[in-house]
């Protein structure tokens, strides 16, 4: 994350000019009429002939055949990168974010942190009972309060409380991630 954006590291691009279809179909084909249509192996000067058409069938098989393998190709390559960037994104989300779990108030000294929610320069989400609260949870008047043990190791454990003026609006086992 710089300067306060995430910006991936494996490049996804909106189009592959290699993922296209080039398929173009070559057999045309006149119908013939029974009794009447004269069929013939060879090409002439009225009938491309038998053996010309079957040769377009198998050229647009071996075209189509082709593309086929092309989209597969560029399915496989399109999940590879998408599961590099769902890994980057969880990586972002695990490793650089903050995402704390929360317990009742422990005895133990440490500093307590007040946010507001509405500060244009933050970007909070809290998650309460596995979905995210709307927006509008998050509005002018409250502020969400934290408190980090001073003795924590490791992750921080942390109390949290989000204050609407007229109260505690989240309960302690509830999650606060904010993203910087």
């Amino acid at each position: 994350m710089a300067n306060g954006s995430f910006e991936y590291k494996e490049k996804f691009d909106e189009i592959d000019p290699h993922c296209k279809s080039n398929f173009k179909r070559t057999l045309k084909h006149q119908d013939w009429i029974d009794g009447k249509s004269v069929v013939q192996a060879e090409s002439n000067a009225f009938d491309e002939g038998f053996n010309v058409r079957f040769h377009d069938i198998e050229n647009d098989l071996e075209a189509l055949g082709s593309d086929n393998s092309q989209a597969f190709a560029c399915i496989a390559d399109i999940r590879k990168k998408l599961y590099a960037i769902l890994n980057e994104i969880r990586e972002e989300f695990n490793d650089r974010s903050f995402i704390f779990t929360f317990y009742p108030k422990a005895s133990r000294r440490g500093g307590e942190v007040t946010i507001y929610p509405d500060n244009p320069r933050l970007n909070i989400a809290i998650l309460m009972n596995g979905r995210f609260l709307p927006k509008k949870s998050l509005d002018k008047g409250r502020k969400i309060v934290f408190t980090v043990p001073g003795d924590a190791k490791g992750p921080a454990k942390i109390q949290l409380q989000i204050e609407p003026p007229n109260g505690p609006y989240l309960n302690s086992q509830e999650r606060l991630i904010i993203l910087d």
